[in-house]
């Protein structure tokens, strides 16, 4: 599924109404109808009997006064904050101001954060919701002081519940969390596709649930606008959750090996090489530090290899299917020479994790001659390191970043963090929207390079490298959605999810996505 900047959004709106001659009027009732709709799920008539809308001069207001209109003759008792001079409407919202005020809906015209406040404790506390169509996803800076701005801290002072029209107020995509305020929703009604407000940074713990509204854009309109973002669906994993023939055999679905642990972090070997079992892997076997804790004592099914020096490993890679390095490594001398003579030698793609990737900071084209594919999956201060950038040069932009990253070294990159992004060498990224808060905690990563390698050593014969890894941080995240409603975040380990990964690749059939598409 598509995932839509502003700048892209607009352009296939302008293909629609310009090129293929559907009004615009027509657009905004379509998406105000399947708002009011999605609205009136989350807020039912049972309990919810009056609305508060908020509107501003663009579209966005446009949309919300249509919205208002709606809940209206749904018996809805509506009133309508204008925050703009009717004479500053354009076309369309002028239209729906002049179709709304016709049916003797209430307006109050530029009202004041007292002003608000005051009608918002006025109105049946608790049968009362907000409707939140000030601003949309065009803006490109924080809203920080001047009337919105009031009326956004008089919205979440308020109370009340609020439904957003596209995108809360103030949320953009190219603006840092805490630089600006912003409209903190319940739900979120958005037009056509998921845009990347919706998501960077940081962008869905304020829009709640999330429906995608079909507004009537034909797909010929999208032809070629966005094709590079995506977001993760669990059609992507169907591959991974191929039922096995009754003759098969533990070598039909790959041996992984990791090169992970040492004598002072032996669990984070052994969370990766289990989380290869877990994912599928057939045969697991973990090559750790000489003098370390011998894996069998804690998971019997993990065979072990010892290694002093690069030599040691290089004589043993035959065999193997894909190859995770990093996780509890440390920095010692051999780990530099070790990853420098697996990137020259090795046939089957390599997973590179923390302290690989520490011992790679600086150096990243070193990987654009590597032997095979590489995947590395740095969280973003380990990215920084990487790459030079500043950390918040990364959060502000993530998917591009990783991309660029991907394209300039031929690899695929596997960005962590809250929407998880993946980027493949030929400038696909895909967006990942599984996971939760309690997955914050040690061995989690551990858990990811693991099970990466297990599907890239299952399904690397048939399935392109970065729909493997993107599929496999889908699982991983749902893994530990798994765990959260089994037992809550707080308290979550990386444990609990090696245990969810094969209830999650069972499920994922079963599984309706992180979002509601209205097609």
């Amino acid at each position: 599924m598509k995932l839509l900047t502003a700048q892209w959004m607009r352009e296939i709106d302008s293909r629609a109404i310009e090129k293929i001659g559907i009004p615009s009027l027509v657009l905004m009732e379509n998406a105000s109808r399947g708002a009011a709709r999605w609205f009136r799920e989350c807020f039912p008539a049972a309990r919810f009997s009056h609305a508060v809308v908020l509107a501003g001069r663009g579209n966005n207001g446009g949309d919300g006064m249509a919205v208002a209109r709606i809940l209206a003759d749904w018996n809805v008792s509506t009133v309508v904050c204008l925050m703009a001079e009717p004479t500053a409407l354009r076309a369309d919202s002028a239209r729906q101001y002049a179709l709304m005020t016709s049916l003797g809906i209430p307006v109050h015209i530029l009202p004041g954060k007292e002003a608000l406040s005051r009608l918002f404790a006025q109105m049946p506390r608790e049968r009362t919701f907000i409707v939140d169509a000030l601003l949309g996803i065009g803006i490109d800076r924080p809203v920080i002081e001047g009337p919105l701005a009031q009326a956004i801290q008089a919205i979440n002072a308020s109370g009340l519940p609020v439904a957003a029209v596209d995108v809360p107020s103030g949320l953009c995509e190219s603006v840092l969390p805490g630089k600006g305020l912003c409209v903190h929703a319940a739900c979120t009604a958005t037009f056509h596709a998921l845009k990347v407000a919706h998501l960077y940074p940081d962008g869905n713990s304020q829009c709640g649930r999330i429906r995608v509204v079909d507004i009537g854009i034909p797909t010929m309109a999208e032809a070629g606008v966005g094709d590079s973002l995506m977001i993760t669906t669990p059609e992507l994993a169907y591959p991974l959750a191929a039922p096995r023939t009754p003759g098969a055999h533990k070598k039909d679905f790959g041996h992984v090996l990791s090169i992970a642990g040492s004598v002072d972090k032996p669990g984070a070997g052994f969370l990766c090489a289990y989380a290869a079992l877990r994912g599928g892997a057939g045969l697991s076997t973990l090559a750790l530090p000489q003098n370390s804790p011998s894996a069998a004592l804690r998971n019997p099914e993990i065979m072990t290899l010892y290694w002093r020096q690069a030599d040691d490993l290089a004589a043993v890679l035959q065999g193997f299917d894909a190859i995770a390095v990093g996780p509890g490594l440390g920095v010692d001398n051999p780990i530099p020479e070790m990853l420098n003579r697996l990137l020259s030698v090795s046939k089957v793609p390599l997973i590179l994790d923390a302290d690989a990737l520490n011992a790679l900071a600086g150096n990243l084209p070193r990987l654009r001659d590597a032997s095979a594919p590489v995947v590395i999956t740095p969280h973003p201060g380990e990215f920084s390191r990487l790459t030079g950038w500043p950390a918040e040069k990364i959060l502000a932009d993530r998917w591009r970043a990783a991309r660029a990253v991907a394209m300039e070294n031929k690899i695929v990159v596997v960005l962590k963090g809250h929407h998880t992004v993946v980027a493949s060498p030929q400038g696909r990224v895909w967006v990942n929207a599984t996971g939760n808060p309690g997955m914050a905690t040690a061995g989690s990563g551990d858990v990811l390079t693991g099970f990466i390698a297990a599907q890239v050593a299952r399904a690397r014969s048939h399935c392109p490298l970065d729909e493997i890894c993107a599929a496999a941080v889908y699982l991983h995240g749902k893994a530990g959605d798994l765990a959260a409603a089994r037992m809550g975040e707080i308290g979550m380990t990386a444990g609990d999810l090696l245990d969810e990964l094969p209830a999650a690749i069972k499920g994922i059939h079963d599984d309706p996505g992180p979002f509601t598409i209205e097609r």
